[in-house]
Protein backbone atom coordinates (compact mmCIF):
# COMPACT_ATOMS: atom_id res chain seq x y z
CA UNK A 1 0.00 0.00 0.00
CA UNK A 2 1.64 3.39 -0.82
CA UNK A 3 1.08 6.34 1.23
CA UNK A 4 -0.94 8.07 -0.79
CA UNK A 5 -3.29 5.65 -0.73
CA UNK A 6 -4.54 6.67 3.27
CA UNK A 7 -5.57 10.49 4.93
CA UNK A 8 -5.66 9.72 8.49
CA UNK A 9 -6.76 11.85 10.95
CA UNK A 10 -8.79 13.93 8.76
CA UNK A 11 -11.21 16.24 10.17
CA UNK A 12 -14.39 16.66 7.98
CA UNK A 13 -17.60 18.90 8.47
CA UNK A 14 -20.71 16.71 8.89
CA UNK A 15 -22.35 18.54 5.76
CA UNK A 16 -20.01 17.61 3.41
CA UNK A 17 -20.22 13.39 4.69
CA UNK A 18 -22.35 11.33 2.39
CA UNK A 19 -24.02 8.23 3.05
CA UNK A 20 -23.32 5.40 1.57
CA UNK A 21 -26.43 4.12 -0.19
CA UNK A 22 -24.92 0.73 -1.07
CA UNK A 23 -23.89 -0.04 2.87
CA UNK A 24 -25.21 -3.52 4.09
CA UNK A 25 -27.92 -2.18 6.10
CA UNK A 26 -29.77 -0.78 3.44
CA UNK A 27 -31.89 -3.32 1.56
CA UNK A 28 -31.21 -2.90 -2.36
CA UNK A 29 -34.31 -0.61 -2.98
CA UNK A 30 -32.51 1.61 -0.97
CA UNK A 31 -29.73 1.97 -3.69
CA UNK A 32 -29.50 5.11 -4.70
CA UNK A 33 -32.22 7.05 -2.81
CA UNK A 34 -31.35 10.68 -1.67
CA UNK A 35 -29.69 10.60 1.97
CA UNK A 36 -33.28 11.72 3.23
CA UNK A 37 -34.50 8.25 2.15
CA UNK A 38 -31.71 6.55 3.97
CA UNK A 39 -32.24 8.08 7.14
CA UNK A 40 -35.69 7.38 7.52
CA UNK A 41 -35.21 3.58 7.00
CA UNK A 42 -32.67 3.85 10.19
CA UNK A 43 -35.81 5.95 12.08
CA UNK A 44 -38.02 3.14 10.95
CA UNK A 45 -36.05 0.40 12.45
CA UNK A 46 -35.16 2.29 15.32
CA UNK A 47 -34.82 -1.30 17.96
CA UNK A 48 -32.38 -2.57 15.13
CA UNK A 49 -30.32 0.46 14.45
CA UNK A 50 -31.22 2.77 17.95
CA UNK A 51 -30.35 5.96 16.23
CA UNK A 52 -32.06 8.06 19.08
CA UNK A 53 -30.22 6.33 21.59
CA UNK A 54 -27.23 6.99 19.75
CA UNK A 55 -27.39 10.23 19.32
CA UNK A 56 -28.35 10.68 23.25
CA UNK A 57 -24.97 9.33 24.04
CA UNK A 58 -23.27 11.38 21.47
CA UNK A 59 -24.66 14.53 23.42
CA UNK A 60 -23.69 13.17 26.78
CA UNK A 61 -20.48 12.57 25.37
CA UNK A 62 -19.32 15.53 23.24
CA UNK A 63 -16.67 16.55 25.36
CA UNK A 64 -15.00 12.99 24.47
CA UNK A 65 -12.74 12.95 22.07
CA UNK A 66 -14.01 10.45 18.92
CA UNK A 67 -11.86 7.33 19.51
CA UNK A 68 -13.11 5.81 16.49
CA UNK A 69 -13.13 7.84 13.10
CA UNK A 70 -15.43 7.02 10.04
CA UNK A 71 -13.97 5.58 6.90
CA UNK A 72 -14.51 7.61 4.48
CA UNK A 73 -14.12 6.51 0.66
CA UNK A 74 -13.27 10.13 -1.55
CA UNK A 75 -14.88 8.99 -5.07
CA UNK A 76 -15.07 11.94 -7.66
CA UNK A 77 -15.03 14.69 -4.89
CA UNK A 78 -17.39 12.88 -2.48
CA UNK A 79 -16.98 11.95 0.63
CA UNK A 80 -18.64 8.54 1.19
CA UNK A 81 -19.00 7.12 4.77
CA UNK A 82 -17.91 3.45 4.38
CA UNK A 83 -18.02 2.45 8.48
CA UNK A 84 -19.85 4.83 10.47
CA UNK A 85 -23.39 5.62 8.44
CA UNK A 86 -25.40 5.02 11.97
CA UNK A 87 -23.34 7.88 13.78
CA UNK A 88 -23.19 10.06 10.35
CA UNK A 89 -27.07 9.90 10.26
CA UNK A 90 -27.25 10.80 14.00
CA UNK A 91 -24.84 13.49 14.02
CA UNK A 92 -26.82 15.12 10.55
CA UNK A 93 -30.35 14.79 12.36
CA UNK A 94 -28.97 16.54 15.57
CA UNK A 95 -27.80 19.27 13.31
CA UNK A 96 -30.92 19.22 11.28
CA UNK A 97 -34.09 17.52 12.38
CA UNK A 98 -35.75 18.18 9.39
CA UNK A 99 -34.53 15.30 7.50
CA UNK A 100 -37.58 13.38 9.19
CA UNK A 101 -40.48 14.17 8.56
CA UNK A 102 -42.03 12.78 11.72
CA UNK A 103 -43.03 15.89 14.07
CA UNK A 104 -42.11 13.73 16.79
CA UNK A 105 -38.80 12.75 15.77
CA UNK A 106 -38.06 16.53 14.80
CA UNK A 107 -38.72 17.46 18.29
CA UNK A 108 -36.92 14.63 19.88
CA UNK A 109 -33.69 15.98 17.92
CA UNK A 110 -34.38 19.59 18.44
CA UNK A 111 -34.83 19.37 22.24
CA UNK A 112 -31.52 17.08 21.97
CA UNK A 113 -29.68 19.77 19.81
CA UNK A 114 -30.35 22.36 22.58
CA UNK A 115 -28.23 20.64 25.46
CA UNK A 116 -25.00 20.78 23.03
CA UNK A 117 -23.04 23.31 21.17
CA UNK A 118 -23.14 21.00 17.68
CA UNK A 119 -23.48 23.09 14.69
CA UNK A 120 -22.47 23.68 11.05
CA UNK A 121 -18.49 24.10 11.72
CA UNK A 122 -18.54 20.85 13.60
CA UNK A 123 -16.28 18.53 12.29
CA UNK A 124 -16.12 14.98 12.31
CA UNK A 125 -12.41 12.55 12.50
CA UNK A 126 -11.93 10.30 9.66
CA UNK A 127 -9.70 8.11 7.88
CA UNK A 128 -9.92 8.56 4.00
CA UNK A 129 -8.90 6.60 1.48
CA UNK A 130 -9.13 6.65 -2.62
CA UNK A 131 -9.28 3.12 -3.12
CA UNK A 132 -12.58 1.29 -2.28
CA UNK A 133 -10.43 -1.93 -1.98
CA UNK A 134 -8.57 -0.46 0.69
CA UNK A 135 -11.85 0.42 2.76
CA UNK A 136 -13.28 -2.61 2.17
CA UNK A 137 -10.46 -4.39 3.86
CA UNK A 138 -11.35 -2.05 7.39
CA UNK A 139 -15.13 -3.17 6.74
CA UNK A 140 -14.35 -6.99 6.54
CA UNK A 141 -11.88 -6.71 9.80
CA UNK A 142 -14.75 -4.68 11.56
CA UNK A 143 -17.99 -6.30 10.94
CA UNK A 144 -16.68 -9.83 9.39
CA UNK A 145 -13.98 -10.80 12.23
CA UNK A 146 -15.78 -8.26 14.65
CA UNK A 147 -12.43 -6.09 15.05
CA UNK A 148 -11.02 -9.62 16.81
CA UNK A 149 -13.29 -8.32 20.02
CA UNK A 150 -14.62 -10.24 22.46
CA UNK A 151 -17.58 -9.03 24.14
CA UNK A 152 -17.72 -8.77 27.89
CA UNK A 153 -19.64 -11.60 29.60
CA UNK A 154 -21.66 -10.87 32.89
CA UNK A 155 -19.55 -11.99 34.80
CA UNK A 156 -16.18 -9.92 33.16
CA UNK A 157 -18.43 -6.80 33.75
CA UNK A 158 -18.78 -8.10 37.65
CA UNK A 159 -14.77 -8.20 37.72
CA UNK A 160 -14.93 -5.03 36.14
CA UNK A 161 -17.27 -3.18 38.42
CA UNK A 162 -15.77 -4.89 41.41
CA UNK A 163 -12.31 -4.09 40.68
CA UNK A 164 -13.21 -0.25 40.25
CA UNK A 165 -15.17 0.28 43.47
CA UNK A 166 -18.14 0.27 41.77
CA UNK A 167 -19.70 -3.50 42.60
CA UNK A 168 -22.71 -4.33 44.97
CA UNK A 169 -23.11 -7.77 46.84
CA UNK A 170 -24.67 -8.88 43.70
CA UNK A 171 -21.50 -8.08 41.69
CA UNK A 172 -19.45 -9.56 44.84
CA UNK A 173 -21.28 -12.95 44.80
CA UNK A 174 -21.38 -13.76 41.08
CA UNK A 175 -17.23 -12.84 41.25
CA UNK A 176 -17.03 -14.93 44.36
CA UNK A 177 -19.14 -17.73 42.68
CA UNK A 178 -16.95 -17.59 39.46
CA UNK A 179 -14.16 -17.97 41.36
CA UNK A 180 -14.99 -21.43 42.90
CA UNK A 181 -16.54 -22.43 39.42
CA UNK A 182 -13.34 -22.35 37.78
CA UNK A 183 -11.92 -24.12 40.69
CA UNK A 184 -14.21 -27.05 40.21
CA UNK A 185 -12.98 -30.79 39.29
CA UNK A 186 -13.79 -30.06 35.28
CA UNK A 187 -12.69 -30.09 31.94
CA UNK A 188 -12.03 -26.20 31.38
CA UNK A 189 -14.52 -26.94 28.25
CA UNK A 190 -17.20 -26.84 30.86
CA UNK A 191 -16.57 -24.73 32.84
CA UNK A 192 -15.83 -22.11 30.89
CA UNK A 193 -19.18 -22.58 28.36
CA UNK A 194 -21.07 -22.21 31.26
CA UNK A 195 -19.88 -18.75 32.25
CA UNK A 196 -20.15 -17.66 28.56
CA UNK A 197 -23.04 -16.75 25.96
CA UNK A 198 -25.54 -19.18 25.85
CA UNK A 199 -25.40 -20.82 29.10
CA UNK A 200 -24.75 -17.54 31.65
CA UNK A 201 -28.12 -16.83 31.76
CA UNK A 202 -29.50 -20.56 32.85
CA UNK A 203 -26.69 -20.47 35.74
CA UNK A 204 -27.01 -17.39 37.25
CA UNK A 205 -31.04 -17.72 37.61
CA UNK A 206 -30.19 -21.26 39.37
CA UNK A 207 -27.25 -19.53 41.61
CA UNK A 208 -29.00 -16.66 42.63
CA UNK A 209 -32.03 -18.22 43.44
CA UNK A 210 -32.89 -18.64 47.39
CA UNK A 211 -33.60 -22.25 47.09
CA UNK A 212 -30.15 -22.92 45.57
CA UNK A 213 -28.22 -20.65 48.40
CA UNK A 214 -29.86 -22.99 50.77
CA UNK A 215 -28.89 -26.00 49.39
CA UNK A 216 -25.46 -25.14 48.64
CA UNK A 217 -25.45 -23.88 52.18
CA UNK A 218 -23.68 -20.36 51.63
CA UNK A 219 -24.50 -16.81 53.27
CA UNK A 220 -22.65 -13.58 51.90
CA UNK A 221 -20.85 -11.54 54.95
CA UNK A 222 -20.34 -7.61 54.92
CA UNK A 223 -17.64 -7.67 52.83
CA UNK A 224 -19.12 -9.79 49.94
CA UNK A 225 -17.21 -12.74 50.94
CA UNK A 226 -19.07 -16.57 51.22
CA UNK A 227 -19.09 -18.28 54.39
CA UNK A 228 -19.73 -21.58 53.55
CA UNK A 229 -20.86 -24.66 55.97
CA UNK A 230 -19.26 -27.10 54.06
CA UNK A 231 -16.71 -26.67 51.29
CA UNK A 232 -17.01 -30.13 49.81
CA UNK A 233 -21.28 -30.26 49.49
CA UNK A 234 -20.94 -26.73 47.92
CA UNK A 235 -18.43 -27.94 45.80
CA UNK A 236 -20.21 -31.17 44.61
CA UNK A 237 -23.73 -29.65 44.47
CA UNK A 238 -22.07 -26.79 42.42
CA UNK A 239 -20.74 -29.24 39.79
CA UNK A 240 -23.84 -30.71 39.62
CA UNK A 241 -25.22 -27.52 38.56
CA UNK A 242 -22.93 -26.85 36.44
CA UNK A 243 -22.77 -30.21 34.40
CA UNK A 244 -26.16 -29.91 34.05
CA UNK A 245 -26.52 -26.82 32.78
CA UNK A 246 -23.91 -27.81 30.20
CA UNK A 247 -25.76 -31.12 29.17
CA UNK A 248 -29.39 -29.04 29.73
CA UNK A 249 -30.27 -32.12 31.54
CA UNK A 250 -30.63 -33.31 34.95
CA UNK A 251 -29.39 -36.43 36.05
CA UNK A 252 -32.70 -37.66 35.95
CA UNK A 253 -33.37 -36.72 32.33
CA UNK A 254 -35.41 -33.71 33.04
CA UNK A 255 -34.59 -30.63 30.57
CA UNK A 256 -32.28 -27.55 32.08
CA UNK A 257 -32.29 -24.31 30.36
CA UNK A 258 -34.15 -20.78 30.91
CA UNK A 259 -37.48 -21.77 28.93
CA UNK A 260 -37.62 -24.46 31.73
CA UNK A 261 -36.29 -23.33 34.60
CA UNK A 262 -37.53 -19.51 33.96
CA UNK A 263 -39.55 -19.47 37.23
CA UNK A 264 -39.11 -19.43 40.97
CA UNK A 265 -40.68 -22.46 41.91
CA UNK A 266 -39.25 -24.16 39.01
CA UNK A 267 -35.52 -23.69 39.98
CA UNK A 268 -36.66 -24.55 43.38
CA UNK A 269 -38.36 -28.04 42.24
CA UNK A 270 -34.85 -28.71 40.50
CA UNK A 271 -32.67 -27.92 43.38
CA UNK A 272 -34.55 -29.88 45.55
CA UNK A 273 -33.40 -33.19 43.62
CA UNK A 274 -29.73 -32.43 43.95
CA UNK A 275 -27.64 -34.56 46.19
CA UNK A 276 -24.08 -34.16 46.42
CA UNK A 277 -23.49 -38.02 46.20
CA UNK A 278 -24.46 -37.70 42.59
CA UNK A 279 -21.42 -35.75 41.88
CA UNK A 280 -19.69 -39.49 40.95
CA UNK A 281 -22.34 -39.47 38.20
CA UNK A 282 -21.24 -36.44 36.62
CA UNK A 283 -17.56 -37.91 36.88
CA UNK A 284 -18.54 -41.47 35.38
CA UNK A 285 -21.02 -39.66 32.69
CA UNK A 286 -18.05 -37.50 31.38
CA UNK A 287 -15.83 -40.78 31.44
CA UNK A 288 -18.29 -42.54 29.29
CA UNK A 289 -18.71 -39.37 26.83
CA UNK A 290 -15.53 -38.59 26.12
CA UNK A 291 -14.84 -43.05 25.30
CA UNK A 292 -17.94 -42.23 22.75
CA UNK A 293 -17.28 -39.03 21.76
CA UNK A 294 -20.68 -39.21 19.09
CA UNK A 295 -22.06 -36.63 16.98
CA UNK A 296 -25.10 -34.83 15.95
CA UNK A 297 -25.92 -38.31 13.74
CA UNK A 298 -24.91 -40.40 16.13
CA UNK A 299 -21.87 -41.61 14.42
CA UNK A 300 -18.41 -41.70 16.03
CA UNK A 301 -16.69 -38.60 14.61
CA UNK A 302 -12.34 -38.81 14.76
CA UNK A 303 -10.44 -36.15 15.38
CA UNK A 304 -7.94 -34.92 12.94
CA UNK A 305 -4.32 -35.98 13.83
CA UNK A 306 -2.70 -33.17 16.20
CA UNK A 307 -6.43 -31.47 16.81
CA UNK A 308 -8.85 -31.84 19.76
CA UNK A 309 -12.82 -32.52 18.38
CA UNK A 310 -14.45 -29.37 19.15
CA UNK A 311 -11.74 -26.84 20.61
CA UNK A 312 -12.95 -24.11 18.74
CA UNK A 313 -16.33 -24.56 20.70
CA UNK A 314 -14.71 -24.68 23.82
CA UNK A 315 -12.77 -21.68 23.79
CA UNK A 316 -9.51 -23.89 22.22
CA UNK A 317 -7.60 -22.79 19.33
CA UNK A 318 -9.83 -22.77 16.09
CA UNK A 319 -10.08 -26.04 13.96
CA UNK A 320 -9.62 -24.20 10.82
CA UNK A 321 -9.29 -26.88 7.62
CA UNK A 322 -8.60 -25.93 3.78
CA UNK A 323 -12.56 -27.32 3.28
CA UNK A 324 -15.30 -25.34 4.35
CA UNK A 325 -15.95 -28.76 6.25
CA UNK A 326 -14.21 -31.16 8.67
CA UNK A 327 -12.98 -33.72 5.85
CA UNK A 328 -13.67 -36.10 8.48
CA UNK A 329 -17.12 -35.15 9.17
CA UNK A 330 -20.35 -37.79 8.71
CA UNK A 331 -22.52 -37.21 6.18
CA UNK A 332 -26.12 -36.01 7.18
CA UNK A 333 -28.61 -38.82 6.90
CA UNK A 334 -30.64 -37.52 4.01
CA UNK A 335 -32.32 -39.06 1.43
CA UNK A 336 -31.67 -36.49 -1.21
CA UNK A 337 -28.35 -37.70 -3.46
CA UNK A 338 -27.90 -33.91 -4.53
CA UNK A 339 -27.07 -32.56 -0.88
CA UNK A 340 -24.83 -35.64 -0.25
CA UNK A 341 -22.49 -34.86 -3.58
CA UNK A 342 -22.59 -31.07 -2.79
CA UNK A 343 -21.59 -31.82 1.08
CA UNK A 344 -18.73 -33.95 -0.04
CA UNK A 345 -17.48 -31.32 -2.77
CA UNK A 346 -17.43 -28.92 0.07
CA UNK A 347 -15.24 -31.46 2.15
CA UNK A 348 -13.17 -31.29 -0.79
CA UNK A 349 -12.81 -27.84 -2.60
CA UNK A 350 -9.99 -25.43 -0.89
CA UNK A 351 -11.90 -22.24 0.54
CA UNK A 352 -9.12 -20.06 -0.27
CA UNK A 353 -8.27 -20.93 -3.79
CA UNK A 354 -11.88 -21.46 -4.37
CA UNK A 355 -13.92 -18.96 -2.83
CA UNK A 356 -16.68 -18.09 -4.95
CA UNK A 357 -17.44 -21.25 -6.56
CA UNK A 358 -17.52 -22.56 -2.54
CA UNK A 359 -19.63 -19.66 -2.17
CA UNK A 360 -21.58 -21.11 -5.12
CA UNK A 361 -22.51 -24.44 -3.93
CA UNK A 362 -23.21 -22.95 -0.23
CA UNK A 363 -26.00 -21.46 -2.30
CA UNK A 364 -27.22 -24.21 -4.55
CA UNK A 365 -26.74 -26.46 -0.91
CA UNK A 366 -29.49 -23.92 0.88
CA UNK A 367 -31.41 -23.78 -1.84
CA UNK A 368 -32.08 -27.39 -2.30
CA UNK A 369 -32.27 -28.00 1.88
CA UNK A 370 -35.02 -25.06 1.98
CA UNK A 371 -37.25 -26.44 -0.98
CA UNK A 372 -37.15 -30.27 0.82
CA UNK A 373 -37.77 -29.09 4.17
CA UNK A 374 -40.88 -27.08 2.60
CA UNK A 375 -42.56 -29.63 0.25
CA UNK A 376 -42.03 -32.33 3.18
CA UNK A 377 -43.75 -29.73 5.86
CA UNK A 378 -46.78 -30.00 2.98
CA UNK A 379 -45.57 -26.37 1.38
CA UNK A 380 -45.77 -26.15 -2.32
CA UNK A 381 -42.86 -25.23 -4.52
CA UNK A 382 -43.64 -24.16 -8.37
CA UNK A 383 -41.20 -25.04 -11.41
CA UNK A 384 -39.52 -21.70 -10.44
CA UNK A 385 -38.49 -22.70 -6.87
CA UNK A 386 -41.12 -20.12 -5.44
CA UNK A 387 -42.97 -20.78 -2.41
CA UNK A 388 -46.79 -20.78 -2.70
CA UNK A 389 -48.69 -18.57 -0.52
CA UNK A 390 -52.23 -19.43 -0.08
CA UNK A 391 -52.75 -17.39 3.06
CA UNK A 392 -55.23 -13.88 2.22
CA UNK A 393 -53.12 -10.75 2.09
CA UNK A 394 -49.33 -12.27 1.65
CA UNK A 395 -47.69 -12.38 -1.63
CA UNK A 396 -45.38 -15.87 -2.65
CA UNK A 397 -41.96 -16.24 -1.77
CA UNK A 398 -39.78 -15.77 -4.20
CA UNK A 399 -36.82 -14.61 -2.82
CA UNK A 400 -34.02 -16.48 -0.43
CA UNK A 401 -34.33 -14.66 2.37
CA UNK A 402 -38.18 -14.57 2.41
CA UNK A 403 -38.08 -18.40 2.25
CA UNK A 404 -36.04 -18.30 5.29
CA UNK A 405 -37.88 -15.85 7.23
CA UNK A 406 -41.13 -17.69 6.80
CA UNK A 407 -39.38 -20.76 7.93
CA UNK A 408 -38.32 -18.72 10.72
CA UNK A 409 -41.81 -17.26 11.54
CA UNK A 410 -43.76 -20.61 10.99
CA UNK A 411 -41.33 -23.46 12.41
CA UNK A 412 -38.66 -22.21 14.51
CA UNK A 413 -38.11 -20.42 18.19
CA UNK A 414 -35.52 -19.12 20.02
CA UNK A 415 -32.09 -18.36 19.29
CA UNK A 416 -32.25 -20.60 15.92
CA UNK A 417 -35.17 -18.49 15.20
CA UNK A 418 -32.91 -14.33 15.75
CA UNK A 419 -29.70 -16.05 14.13
CA UNK A 420 -32.03 -16.75 10.56
CA UNK A 421 -33.83 -13.18 10.71
CA UNK A 422 -30.18 -11.72 12.00
CA UNK A 423 -28.63 -13.47 9.03
CA UNK A 424 -31.11 -11.91 6.94
CA UNK A 425 -31.24 -8.06 8.60
CA UNK A 426 -27.45 -8.33 8.22
CA UNK A 427 -28.21 -8.74 4.11
CA UNK A 428 -25.90 -12.19 4.44
CA UNK A 429 -28.39 -13.77 2.10
CA UNK A 430 -27.92 -11.35 -0.39
CA UNK A 431 -23.91 -12.00 -0.54
CA UNK A 432 -25.07 -15.06 -1.93
CA UNK A 433 -27.35 -13.50 -4.49
CA UNK A 434 -24.25 -10.95 -5.64
CA UNK A 435 -22.10 -13.96 -6.21
CA UNK A 436 -24.57 -15.61 -7.99
CA UNK A 437 -25.57 -12.99 -10.42
CA UNK A 438 -23.28 -9.80 -9.75
CA UNK A 439 -20.69 -9.57 -12.55
CA UNK A 440 -18.54 -7.75 -10.47
CA UNK A 441 -18.86 -8.89 -6.71
CA UNK A 442 -16.75 -11.81 -5.86
CA UNK A 443 -16.35 -13.71 -2.39
CA UNK A 444 -13.24 -13.51 -0.32
CA UNK A 445 -12.16 -16.78 2.18
CA UNK A 446 -13.37 -15.06 5.45
CA UNK A 447 -16.57 -13.84 4.04
CA UNK A 448 -17.91 -17.62 3.00
CA UNK A 449 -16.22 -19.00 6.29
CA UNK A 450 -17.84 -16.25 8.40
CA UNK A 451 -21.36 -17.04 6.56
CA UNK A 452 -21.19 -20.62 6.91
CA UNK A 453 -20.31 -20.31 10.68
CA UNK A 454 -24.08 -18.57 10.94
CA UNK A 455 -25.68 -20.71 8.61
CA UNK A 456 -24.59 -24.12 9.25
CA UNK A 457 -26.81 -24.39 12.68
CA UNK A 458 -29.73 -23.42 10.41
CA UNK A 459 -28.94 -26.26 7.81
CA UNK A 460 -28.35 -28.58 10.26
CA UNK A 461 -31.72 -28.02 12.20
CA UNK A 462 -33.29 -28.53 8.81
CA UNK A 463 -31.36 -31.62 8.00
CA UNK A 464 -32.43 -33.13 11.29
CA UNK A 465 -35.58 -32.18 10.93
CA UNK A 466 -35.97 -33.56 6.99
CA UNK A 467 -34.31 -36.87 8.52
CA UNK A 468 -37.19 -36.97 11.01
CA UNK A 469 -39.57 -36.74 8.65
CA UNK A 470 -38.46 -39.17 5.67
CA UNK A 471 -38.31 -42.10 8.83
CA UNK A 472 -42.11 -40.92 9.88
CA UNK A 473 -43.19 -41.86 6.08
Amino acid sequence: MTKSTWKPNKKLLIKDLSLWDENARFPEEYFNKPEKKLISFYLSNEKTYKIKKLAKEIVADIDIPQFEPLLVFNFKNRNIVMEGNRRLAAYKLLLKPSLSDDLKIQTFFKELKAKTKLNNQFKLNTNVTTEKDQAFRYIDRKHIKGNNEISWTSVERDHSDVRRNKGNNKSLLKVEITRRAKALNLDDSIKFSILGKGYETTFWRIIENPATKQKLGYSQLDDGTLKIKNESIFNKILKIIVYNIWTKKSLDGLDVNSRDLNKSHQISDYVKNLKSKDAAKVDKEIKDKKNKNKNLFGEKELPLPGTKAGSSIYGGKDITYKCLINPRKSLPKVSSKKIIEIYKELKIIEVKSCSTATFALVRILTDITIKIYLELKGCKINSRGHLIITKKGENNKTKLKEKMNYIADNYLSGDLKLSVVALNEKLLTQNLNQVMHNTIFCASESQIREFWKNLFPFIEFLWEEIIKLENSK
